[in-house]
């Protein structure tokens, strides 16, 4: 069964409200919410889904592994996903940390905190996290593979910028659950943070606007037709880029 979710980012909770109105009034096609966890917003990723879970049924918050300690029983979180009705996550381990972040981290990865929320939360389901440009082909798989031993349900990718990936990944891992990650690049400092950060390879034909992109998220919705895939527009008005995206 194909799904289809958008990100949104926990900036703030009046935000998330015009966003979540706009999905549910204008976008049928999405029948998943993903909201990351990031250090500089205020929300938390599981706040974000316990407020939204009212307006919208299925949500999945991103749980960074790095802020769980290791060896606790998870009780405090265990309460707030079930009171909350949240049954899936998608973890990741976190993003590097800055020298002005206040919060406490443990060291804690990702295969560890996959583990730990299979014994201690049996009922979640558990996504993670498949980065395609990060490390070698060979090295990402069979990092993934470790990740789906331990009973994960499925994968989000990072966003792709080339159909033959979604190709290539396939033909690897022709049975999992994936989430393929689509994310409009749409200004040249957009462009140089993805390859400076994320060390994206870009297309010699790939076009740094917003009819591009659109089109190019028609086309992978149109010629992968049985695949899943979520929507990351960062810095994008969303009602503009989804009206020209589901046209």
């Amino acid at each position: 069964m194909r799904d289809i979710s958008v990100e949104l980012v926990p900036s703030l909770y009046r935000e998330l409200s015009k966003e979540i109105s706009f999905i549910v009034n204008n976008l049928k096609q999405v029948n998943t919410i993903n909201i990351p966890d990031l250090s500089r917003k205020p929300i938390r990723s599981w706040q974000a889904c316990g407020f939204l879970k009212r307006k919208f049924n299925r949500l999945i918050p991103h749980i960074r592994a790095m802020d769980f300690d290791p060896k606790s029983k998870l009780s405090w979180f265990k309460k707030y996903l079930y009171e909350n009705k949240i049954d899936e996550i998608l973890i990741v381990m976190g993003d590097e940390i800055k020298s002005d972040y206040k919060k406490k981290i443990y060291p804690n990865d990702t295969l560890n905190f996959i583990s730990q929320v299979k014994k201690y939360l049996p009922k979640i389901k558990i996504y993670t996290a498949i980065d395609t440009h990060r490390q070698s082909l060979r090295k990402e798989i069979n990092y993934t593979i470790e990740k789906k031993k331990l009973g994960i349900t499925g994968f989000f990718t990072q966003p792709i910028f080339q159909k033959e990936v979604i190709d290539l990944y396939r033909s690897l891992l022709p049975d999992e659950k994936i989430f393929w990650g689509i994310s409009p690049v749409c200004s040249l400092k957009s462009k140089d943070y993805w390859e400076k950060v994320n060390h994206v390879y870009f297309p010699k034909n790939y076009c740094f606007n917003l009819n591009y992109n659109a089109d190019f998220a028609q086309s992978l919705l149109k010629n992968f037709p049985k695949e899943s895939f979520y929507f990351m527009p960062i810095r994008l008005d969303i009602q503009q880029y989804f009206n020209k995206v589901f046209t």
